[in-house]
């Protein structure tokens, strides 16, 4: 007699176990049925339409995304364009305006001549030199080099930095006696200073070589006595790096003894300005200049300036400094400075003793019968007494 089918449930697995393994029943046209819905979904015109339509979205998206990222990538190079005008805006205008004290930006000539004294010729060189250094950076022309030549404390260094400054040029200042103590250093030092200034890209630069004399002197083909190797390998150097013009980078040289500068320096000089002892004229301005500097600010330390003091003094101060370098005089104001302030110091000890003196004797004489006004009258008269500096007295 046959059994019935096993006992399972609904899905018609068993519980039942046969040895090791798990017995049941499997209905393989669920599979069958799954695969020809597929088929029938495939060939459907609908399900076609809506694979191109997800396939569009998804390029929308994409398109969509790579345009944000362009507008990020523009957006960025604004930002990194903007950047860089910004620091380079900054570093034209970081420089305070020397006489307001506020940032002027524009480094223009217009107040160059109120804090530097030169005479016309001088002048007009000045002003020339700086619009053919700022020609050259608009124009992309070669630089020029300069020489400066006169007594000591003239006003050469002065001029090196007011070119550099209102032309807005970089620049680097070199002692030729630091030079020349470098030794057997001092070439390579040249050449690294050098090949520095030729390897910075759009910025050009000024390099002004005070006393120039001291290793770019001649002598190369005399002994070892008067002339070192040291000193002729310097010269090379700089010889070497200045044969041919250059867009990179001009030189300035300072020297007091122009005469002695080897020839092959001077061949490659191309302007040349004398710097010589200010004339009576020049004076009258620097003793203004440095008087406005130095002593006039005393003011705010409630000094009072003798009312002598006035352009009439100063005109007889710039007869009498007639033959003095400009850093001669600019001292010789410093000095003043000094003075009036030890006679501020001297005459304010004074005044203290003075009112000691005076309260102590009021003390010992006070009598409380009289009226006390008085007492306090004196020791205000004996504290508002004026700080009066005679500066007639000074030189």
């Amino acid at each position: 007699m046959g059994s019935g089918p096993p006992s399972g449930n609904k899905y018609g697995y068993t519980d039942e176990k046969v040895g090791d393994h798990i017995t049941g029943n499997f209905d393989p046209t669920a599979l069958e049925r799954g695969a020809k819905a597929l088929k029938e979904l495939d060939q459907s015109s609908n399900s076609k339409k809506a694979f191109e339509l997800i396939k569009l979205q998804e390029l929308t998206k994409q398109k969509e995304y790579e345009k944000q990222m362009e507008e990020l990538s523009l957006q960025r190079a604004q930002y990194l364009s903007n950047k860089t005008r910004i620091e380079r805006d900054k570093a034209h205008h970081k420089v305070a305006n020397i006489k307001s004290g506020s940032g002027s930006g524009s480094n223009s000539s217009s107040n160059m001549f109120d804090q530097i004294v030169l005479n016309e010729e001088l002048q007009e060189k000045l002003t020339w030199s700086i619009n053919s250094l700022r020609n050259s950076k608009k124009y992309d022309l070669y630089l020029k080099n300069i020489l400066l030549h006169g007594p000591p404390g003239t006003g050469k260094t002065l001029f090196a930095k007011t070119v550099s400054y209102y032309s807005n040029f970089d620049y680097i200042i070199i002692n030729g006696g630091d030079v020349s103590a470098l030794g057997i250093h001092a070439s390579v030092e040249l050449n690294k200073i050098f090949e520095f200034v030729k390897k910075r890209k759009n910025k050009k630069c000024i390099i002004f070589i005070d006393e120039a004399e001291a290793f770019l002197r001649k002598g190369r083909n005399e002994s070892f006595i008067n002339f070192s190797e040291h000193l002729r390998n310097a010269l090379a150097s700089f010889l070497y790096h200045t044969g041919t013009e250059s867009k990179n980078f001009g030189v300035i040289l300072a020297t007091n003894c122009r005469d002695i500068l080897d020839p092959a320096v001077m061949d490659r000089i191309d302007e040349q300005y004398n710097f010589d002892i200010p004339q009576i004229s020049e004076i009258k301005k620097m003793v203004s200049l440095y008087f406005n500097k130095y002593v006039f600010p005393l003011k705010k330390y409630n000094i009072i300036i003798d009312d002598s003091v006035d352009d009439n003094y100063l005109d007889d101060i710039a007869r009498r400094l007639y033959g003095l370098s400009g850093r001669q005089i600019s001292k010789l104001c410093l000095n003043i400075q000094n003075t009036v302030l030890r006679q501020y110091e001297k005459q304010s000890e004074m005044r203290n003793e003075q009112y000691e003196t005076h309260n102590n004797t009021q003390i010992s004489s006070y009598n409380p019968r009289q009226n006390s006004g008085s007492h306090n009258t004196a020791n205000s008269n004996s504290r508002k007494m004026e700080n009066k500096v005679v500066l007639n007295h000074v030189l």
